[in-house]
């Protein structure tokens, strides 16, 4: 799956706010970058992490847990479950990493594996570090707190998360990133073209709309972070086919942010509540608190856009 490949205007795409884990306040993080919604690269955050240094070796991080099965993919991740089950296959976790490291299929991934409590992985958290940039920060709302997704050669289609904020650690591997912001003019187009993956069959889709495209794109290394926000688009694809460890970090955003509906993202996410059962509950719950957000926070409303 070439996920990068065709998004227009990739020549001149701009890279992201890029700092130094250790150099990086957590006050400056908040207030430039998750109050105004912009995303940054935070190199080194977790580089001193034990699952950093250990989970480069299979027979470790299978040893932590109590070799749960999992589902295995040989193809990269879709936004969609009949997509995605194409290629599934049951294994043990132990079978799935040696799968994995092998990678004889060139593509091999087992995505969305949740570190929640009563989940059979819960013991990696043991090898979780923490955020010297990110101390003060809520429960999610609507993703669990941490998931990991373990591969080689597999990416992630375009997609953007509705709502909570979003750390993409790498503990092991690196991954180019192309990100949209949600603020581009052609979002209805774009948002069709993305969710019917139709940018995989070439960079068709985009000629009527072309120029209002203009992609930001990021190496993650080992041991960095990117800071993804809400609403933004990004596709996601592994520099090579070696064992490759990600970790999303999330936590719940500022209200206001459901509330920002100048952008057309935020429209259509209100609209859906009347026939997605789950969008509907989230709306429910946090659609108010979020109108009244927005009106105590008009300026840093102001300043995201």
């Amino acid at each position: 799956m070439e996920i990068l490949k065709h998004i227009p205007n990739r020549e001149t795409a701009r890279g992201v706010v890029t700092y130094d884990a250790q150099d990086l306040p957590e006050t400056q993080f908040v207030q430039s970058h998750v109050n105004l919604n912009k995303p940054c690269l935070i190199k080194g955050a977790v580089k001193s992490w034990r699952a950093t240094q250990l989970w480069r070796d299979p027979d470790y991080l299978s040893g932590l847990v109590d070799n749960p099965e999992v589902r295995v993919y040989g193809h990269s991740n879709y936004l969609d479950w009949k997509s995605m089950a194409r290629n599934e296959e049951r294994a043990t976790f132990r079978q799935a990493l040696k799968r994995i490291e092998a990678n004889e299929e060139g593509i091999v991934s087992i995505p969305s594996i949740f570190c929640v409590p009563d989940s059979p992985f819960y013991p990696l958290r043991q090898d979780i570090g923490v955020f010297a940039f990110l101390t003060q920060k809520k429960a999610p709302v609507f993703y669990p707190q941490r998931r990991f997704f373990m591969y080689s050669g597999a990416g992630t289609a375009w997609h953007y998360h509705q709502i909570d904020e979003t750390l993409m650690c790498q503990i092991k591997g690196s991954k180019r990133v192309g990100l949209l912001s949600p603020d581009c003019a052609g979002f209805k187009q774009l948002n069709d073209d993305l969710m019917a993956y139709k940018y995989l069959d070439g960079p068709g889709c985009f000629a009527s709309y072309k120029d209002e495209i203009q992609p930001f794109e990021v190496v993650v290394e080992e041991g960095d972070s990117l800071y993804i926000p809400p609403f933004w688009w990004h596709g996601v694809e592994p520099v090579d086919k070696e064992l490759g460890i990600t970790m999303a970090e999330c936590w719940a955003s500022p209200e206001y942010k459901l509330a920002d509906f100048k952008k057309p993202v935020l429209k259509k996410l209100w609209k859906e509540a009347f026939s997605d059962f789950g969008i509907a509950k989230l709306i429910m719950r946090h659609g108010l608190p979020a109108i009244m957000s927005r009106f105590k926070n008009k300026e840093l409303v102001l300043k995201m856009d």
